[in-house]
């Protein structure tokens, strides 16, 4: 592998502000970079001698090359993140920061309680009642062998989940009225 080739896998660093990811196009992160903003900018092979790297060099960044590892991409983002909030500080620098990372977690688990209790009342009246082979076959009266020959014939509806049948109690009702006695009084023995 040439040495050019070997420095465009590698990460580059410029100064505190602007970061180049590992990957097939490299990713520029910029100090007011914004998802919702195309501040966003790519460059095939970036290298030590490149002209863009000879170009940030003339402008006065302070420019370098290394590896960053996945924990530095995500720490430099959520700097990032904090400092359009308007905190500068990373995780873990002081209890300012820390204090801001649990406010915005428990905002977050505020929605999502919020979520979950409009779910639920949406959901109340509309939760069904599944069966088991045990329990069909002692709702019917006929023995686990005839609910599995069934299954097998396709005469009734079920669900497989996780390598277990289980049988909806109204498809249930509404099969044995349509058989209207027919195999569902059979016995299997």
């Amino acid at each position: 592998m040439s040495k050019n080739r070997k420095e465009s896998q590698e990460s580059v660093l410029i100064g505190n502000d602007v970061y180049l990811s590992k990957g097939d196009y490299t990713r520029g992160f910029i100090s007011d970079w914004n998802p919702s903003k195309s501040t966003r900018w790519f460059a095939r092979h970036v290298h030590s001698n490149s002209v863009l790297m000879k170009y940030l060099r003339a402008v006065g960044y302070r420019v370098g090359t290394r590896r960053l590892s996945s924990e530095m991409v995500h720490l430099i983002e959520w700097r990032n993140y904090l400092r359009d909030e308007g905190d500068s500080s990373i995780p873990g620098d002081s209890s300012d920061s820390l204090g801001r990372v649990l406010s915005i977690l428990e905002s977050i688990s505020e929605r999502l309680s919020q979520v979950e209790d409009k779910l639920a009342s949406v959901l109340e009246g509309k939760q069904e009642r599944f069966l088991s082979v045990d329990e069909l076959s002692a709702l019917l009266r006929v023995s686990q062998r005839c609910v599995y020959r069934w299954v097998a014939d396709n005469t009734i509806p079920f669900v497989k989940l996780n390598g277990r049948l289980l049988f909806s109690f109204s498809e249930i009702q509404q099969t044995m009225k349509v058989k209207s006695g027919g195999q569902a009084s059979q016995s299997a023995d």
